[in-house]
């Protein structure tokens, strides 16, 4: 073989070696072209990934809970879980089980909360005149203002205004009203107080409170 032929044998090996990385570098440049990069594209790349044929989104994922500002109940989509000014639903049921009451509707439904309020109000301790009747001893906390009430999940059709309950688990009466100081001239007056678990109830064709549990007074002024 002549040094000629030699010679021309390598400048084609050269040639080739360098169209060969010429053609790797340009399949680089345009495999990172295509690669996302900013949280829009990869959102753009995940949902054409969840994309079929028909155009329909395909749901990978469970349905989050909801979680809302407003103190107004949705009660057609709430669930148990949802939040709601900061309370999380433990609880939906009827208020009453009886089948000619059922289903839950917006007229008879009982919602719990977790969650601690602390609540500004005005307390009345209610004694039956007669002791003929079925009413019972209770005490009852009003709250009025509108920075409180804002806290306080409602039902829509109720009194944006004013939301009234009483305490649950104080079958024992004279405790409570030993805790507000109530006498005989003393039946009324305004308290801070910290409560949980309170229960929105509702139930139209009876009588139906909503009920907090009592954690402090912390102030009766």
């Amino acid at each position: 073989m002549s040094k000629e032929t030699i010679k021309v044998a390598l400048l084609g090996l050269v040639i080739l070696i360098i169209m060969s990385i010429l053609v790797l570098v340009g399949a680089w440049f345009l495999l990172k072209k295509n690669i996302p990069t900013s949280d829009q594209e990869k959102k753009n790349v995940q949902s054409l990934n969840r994309t079929p044929l028909n155009g329909q989104i395909m749901a990978t994922e469970e349905k989050p809970v909801a979680t809302t500002a407003s103190n107004i109940v949705d009660l057609p989509n709430l669930k148990v879980g949802d939040s709601l000014v900061g309370l999380t639903v433990a609880s939906l049921r009827p208020f009453s089980s009886e089948p000619k009451y059922l289903p839950m509707s917006e007229n008879n439904v009982s919602i719990k909360f977790n969650g601690k309020l602390t609540l500004t109000g005005e307390y009345t301790y209610n004694e039956p005149k007669s002791s003929n009747t079925f009413k019972k001893k209770d005490l009852y906390i009003t709250i009025t203002n509108a920075s409180d009430l804002a806290k306080i999940p409602i039902l829509k059709g109720d009194d944006p205004k004013k939301v009234v309950f009483r305490f649950e688990y104080y079958d024992d009466i004279s405790k409570l009203t030993k805790m507000f100081s109530i006498t005989d001239k003393k039946t009324t007056g305004t308290a801070v107080l910290s409560v949980e678990g309170y229960t929105l109830n509702r139930f139209t064709s009876g009588e139906a409170s909503n009920l907090a549990t009592l954690i402090e007074i912390k102030e009766i002024k």
